[in-house]
């Protein structure tokens, strides 16, 4: 069985917030829902196939917590 490197979760020390962003594993997309909840409680993060469904995790975190939302798979506005 062949073994697959996860991205490395980052460490920001001031954001507060849940963190949609896409990450090639093992050549598949993969969405990832990184949620920072501050003080000194480490980051939660969870796999998705789907950026909706990703998405529908990460906004249901964020209201749960009340924490902002940053989507990092949108496309930037002209």
């Amino acid at each position: 069985m062949a073994e697959i490197a996860l991205p490395e979760l980052q460490r920001p020390r001031t954001l507060r917030g849940v963190v949609v962003d896409v990450h090639d594993v093992a050549g598949a997309e993969l969405f990832a829902v990184t949620a920072w909840q501050g003080a000194g409680r480490p980051a939660k993060r969870q796999w998705f196939a789907s950026r909706s469904i990703a998405l529908t995790n990460a906004a249901d975190r964020a209201d749960e917590h009340g924490l902002p939302l940053i989507d990092l798979t949108s496309e930037p506005e002209a």
